[in-house]
């Protein structure tokens, strides 16, 4: 991911990339208890939600790329903010 941001063109996105996407997701989960609501795209895509207010707006963005954000290579909004160290 950090290759096409330096030009890159793009391979897509395998299987395996998906898999490694959706684990990183579910320990960040378990990293802090703040509420939450966010819709993930792309391989690892879905929707996870955990105590977060009725109507409140989902925090969207591609699984990857939250995975770039969470190991402190991207820029981190709301609950996105709570690092994971990878």
């Amino acid at each position: 991911m950090d290759g096409l941001d330096a030009g890159w063109q793009p391979l897509g996105y395998l299987f395996h990339d998906g898999r490694i996407a959706e684990d990183i997701i579910a320990e960040w989960t378990t990293s802090h208890s703040d509420p939450f609501h966010l819709e993930l795209t792309g391989p690892a895509g879905g929707t996870l939600i955990r105590r977060a207010a009725s109507g409140a707006d989902p925090l969207e963005n591609d699984a990857i790329d939250a995975c770039r954000i969470l190991s402190g290579r991207g820029t981190a909004v709301g609950v996105l903010r709570h690092p994971l160290p990878l």
